[in-house]
């Protein structure tokens, strides 16, 4: 099974960017902390999409950060066979906007550890993550008690629904993002 998010007229592609342009024009920055446990490198591997390396998802808001890295973060667990979850931090930088890491995968099922480098000044806000077909669709009990523990943001996409969540710790609000695929 082919995933690709090349342009042209291929309808998926024209799915992920309608869903990530909808978060843009829909929401407005919001404000606040998500995350995963910062662990060392052990264990993370890179995608198969050779493109993920390289892949820059900054913008001027958490929610559009947030949505570019969680399509890369889906089309990644499905190319894994839909087996593993993919995941990254999302960072506020010091000179203003937001960052995400490439997603990466612990290689387990129900869960995934996430690091990225930070410039000085440059602090860890988010945590975004798919959810495998073996997971509860959205936003788990784990995920808003990890939320809520570091005050980070959490964002999932379910490769079981095609949908995806936000979670904010402050004031404990779970936005429904869309179902894109």
């Amino acid at each position: 099974m082919k995933h690709c998010m090349n342009s042209g007229n291929d309808p998926l592609a024209r799915s992920w960017r309608a869903w990530a342009l909808g978060i843009l024009l829909s929401s407005a920055a919001t404000s606040g902390c998500l995350s995963q446990d910062e662990l060392g490198d052990e264990g993370l591997q890179e995608p198969r999409l050779g493109q993920l390396e390289q892949a820059l998802y900054d913008s001027s808001d958490i929610l559009t950060t947030a949505g570019s890295a969680m399509v890369d973060a889906y089309f990644a667990t499905l190319a894994d066979g839909d087996r593993f979850e993919y995941c990254g931090l999302i960072v506020k930088k010091a000179a203003g906007g937001f960052s995400a890491g490439a997603p990466k995968t612990s290689q387990l099922p129900l869960q995934c550890a996430a690091v990225i480098s930070l410039s000085a000044g440059d602090k860890v806000v988010g945590y975004y993550h798919t959810h495998t077909a073996a997971s509860v669709p959205g936003i788990s009990t784990g995920d808003e008690n990890e939320a809520i523990t570091t005050m980070r943001e959490y964002f999932v996409l379910s490769t079981a629904t095609g949908c995806g969540q936000q979670y904010s710790p402050s004031p404990g609000t779970l936005t429904n993002l869309g179902c894109p695929f």
